[in-house]
């Protein structure tokens, strides 16, 4: 039986920290994969101003 990302959409309970999260692809979208037993990476975008933003 294949895992299907719809059938179970939360792995962690709110009030503990995050243990497991669904294998995602380069895209963002799950995989069909079983549920990766660590937290997932953090990842920080910092959004750069243009000349005009930054005055």
């Amino acid at each position: 039986m294949s895992h299907s990302f719809f059938e179970e959409p939360i792995l962690n309970s709110p009030d503990a920290a995050p243990s497991r999260h669904h294998a995602l692809d380069g895209e963002g979208q799950p995989t069909g994969r079983l549920p990766v037993s660590r937290r997932h990476p953090s990842t920080l975008i910092e959004r750069v101003l243009s000349e005009r933003e930054a005055l």
